[in-house]
């Protein structure tokens, strides 16, 4: 695959974290209830956060995060700044990815309107975190093959 075409997948993956927060916001705010249940302890929800105050702060971390990343890429001239960037655009993944997966899931644990108890919840949030920070390797990845390639033809 093209130098190029690797390196516009890894901002696809970049930008993918927002576009999920903003969809799933659109489409469920008009039924998720005044505070979403954002911590779980033995005897149930142990702390809550408004809705709006929740989608919008994640929504900005999940937004600068993507835009760094982005910028971050694009900036990167040369094979050796691209396959310096690595990093930045990891961690810039996945916070953006670990923001969206906390929205996504304490959202949707949220969409019966019903309290979920910490029994019914189990370790969903934990694993949408964890997902959500791994997405971070998938544009390290693409930008390492990008870097290889680009280093190769030049």
């Amino acid at each position: 695959m093209q130098p190029r075409i690797l390196r516009a997948l890894a901002i696809v993956i970049l930008i993918a974290p927002t576009l999920a927060l903003a969809s799933t916001a659109a489409l469920w705010l008009p039924t998720l209830p005044a505070t979403i249940p954002v911590q779980w302890s033995s005897n149930g929800v142990s702390a809550t956060a408004p809705t709006p105050v929740l989608v919008v702060g994640l929504g900005a971390i999940t937004a600068l995060a993507s835009v760094i990343g982005i910028a971050t890429v694009r900036g990167a001239r040369t094979a050796e700044q691209l396959l310096a960037s690595r990093r930045a655009v990891t961690a810039c993944a996945a916070v953006a990815g670990a923001a969206s997966a906390v929205w996504i899931s304490c959202a949707a644990l949220s969409l019966g309107g019903a309290p979920v108890s910490s029994t019914e919840v189990g370790g969903w949030p934990l694993l949408a975190l964890t997902a959500g920070l791994a997405w971070g390797a998938l544009p390290a990845l693409l930008l390492s093959a990008a870097g290889g390639r680009e280093r190769a033809t030049a």
